[in-house]
């Protein structure tokens, strides 16, 4: 299986060093995009309400943390974005034939090497997290940043498996995972009053922003434990309603639909 994924990743980053300019391009284009839209917003906020020293640490392990391992898993599992789209048109069946697990053709069916702006751009914004706040915070973020790689898969299958339920539900999981990721990279707990901080414990948020957060603040070994089970406990159950899914789903005629 690690060969299989290794020659799939190989052979898109060939295909993608055919078009060098192209490619470098995007990457730049990706990183400005980014900056405009993650730290101009933290700009605005500075002067709005004021420069905070604690908000600024957490702002700076939270975006570096997300970017890192959002631009993870879209190198080298980005074909689950598109899990939810290959439900609806029918495409799935092009993997359900094979013997392999069809989510991990999926996942290596595309590789997203543009993100490899995102990983740059979060490693670079932990590097400066260390250089402020020493090296074992750096250190913890960068452990959180890999555990977060699955808790993201998690979160992208399991609403990518709503499109078993639904025709509209590639759109649906669209807006989650957009809402997840926003949450996820800006610290709103200090935003959140009374009912409302229950999203951050009942929701995904628990392992892509609450635990993450904690651990690399504190170093709490039972922080780190409780983030590793609470991402195993979502992978599992994002699996099994993968599985389900496939129980339900209906086939389609793939030649029809792409015609």
């Amino acid at each position: 299986m690690l060969k299989l994924f290794w020659l799939a990743f190989k052979n898109q980053l060939s295909a993608q060093m055919k078009k060098p300019i192209e490619f470098f391009s995007s990457l730049l284009a990706i990183i400005l995009n980014n900056s405009f839209y993650l730290y101009g917003i933290y700009l605005l906020a500075i002067l709005s309400i004021g420069e905070d020293p604690e908000a600024t640490k957490v702002y700076l392990i939270s975006t570096g943390m997300v970017l890192t391992s959002w631009g993870l898993l879209n190198v080298f599992g980005g074909g689950l974005y598109d899990l939810g789209k290959l439900i609806e048109t029918g495409e799935l069946e092009t993997f359900l034939a094979k013997p392999r697990s069809s989510l991990f053709l999926v996942s290596i069916s595309k590789s997203n090497l543009v993100s490899l702006g995102e990983i740059l751009q979060g490693v670079a914004t932990l590097g400066l997290a260390v250089a402020l706040y020493g090296l074992p915070l750096g250190m913890r973020a960068l452990i959180s940043s890999l555990v977060l790689t699955f808790a993201f898969a998690g979160v992208v299958i399991l609403i990518g498996s709503l499109s078993f339920f639904s025709s509209r539900g590639s759109q649906l999981s669209y807006v989650l995972l957009n809402v997840i990721l926003t949450l996820s990279l800006f610290p709103v707990a200090r935003a959140l009053r009374g009912r409302e901080k229950w999203i951050l414990y009942f929701t995904p948020l628990l392992m892509t922003a609450t635990l993450p957060r904690l651990f690399t603040l504190t170093g709490s070994p039972i922080l780190f434990l409780a983030l590793c089970l609470a991402t195993v406990a979502l992978f599992i159950v994002s699996l099994l309603f993968f599985k389900y899914g496939i129980k339900k789903y209906k086939s389609k005629n793939y030649i029809f639909l792409n015609e």
